[in-house]
């Protein structure tokens, strides 16, 4: 019986850091941000449990963001007869890929993502150089010349959506900011 109970508080030991006395948690945590870009990054579980509770805030006010975001754009005379480039803005998202209590082996994950993160994008460049490679006319360097010129507009008013929808974003958290503190202020005073 005496065995059984030290076994098993060996094992309860083991399992709880806190009584471990081991390192504190070191999250290796994927990161998307409005762009959809992704993003590896290395983060302490306070850390990730403050981002993780801004992005909720901000992902329970994307629709009404958006829709705001969209309405302004549609009034902005700059913008007459451009569409709102509604899938150029992402919600931010994040999720811990893996955990761990030593730093050397979490900094070697890391690079493994980063280096991971890199070929992808030599391989998409490298594709993309590929494609543009071959017979070309005068003809077909016009069209390019007027394509890249399309790409570089829609990237730009993408953009200036994102940025919009930022500013509103701020206004909105700081509004429901305000009003979480003035609906604290009365229930504090009645007590």
């Amino acid at each position: 019986m005496k065995n059984v109970l030290l076994s098993a508080l060996l094992v309860a030991s083991l399992a709880s850091p806190s009584l471990a006395g081991s390192k504190e948690k070191i999250l290796l945590v994927e990161q998307c941000d409005r762009k959809g870009h992704e993003t590896y990054s290395l983060m302490s579980s306070e850390e990730y449990k403050e981002l993780a509770a801004e992005i909720k805030a901000e992902s329970r006010l994307h629709m009404k963001v958006m829709m705001a975001t969209e309405k302004e754009w549609r009034k902005d005379e700059s913008f007459a007869g451009k569409t709102f480039p509604r899938s150029a803005i992402s919600v931010r998202k994040i999720r811990v890929v893996t955990t761990y209590t030593d730093d050397e082996q979490a900094q070697k994950k890391l690079s493994y993502y980063m280096d991971k993160e890199a070929r992808t994008a030599e391989k998409k460049a490298e594709r993309d150089r590929r494609m543009g490679r071959g017979r070309r006319g005068r003809r077909d360097s016009d069209r390019e010349a007027k394509k890249e010129a399309r790409e570089t507009e829609k990237e730009a008013r993408a953009e200036q959506a994102r940025q919009m929808y930022e500013n509103k974003l701020s206004e909105l958290l700081q509004g429901t900011a305000n009003k979480d503190a003035a609906e604290a202020a009365p229930a504090a005073a009645g007590h």
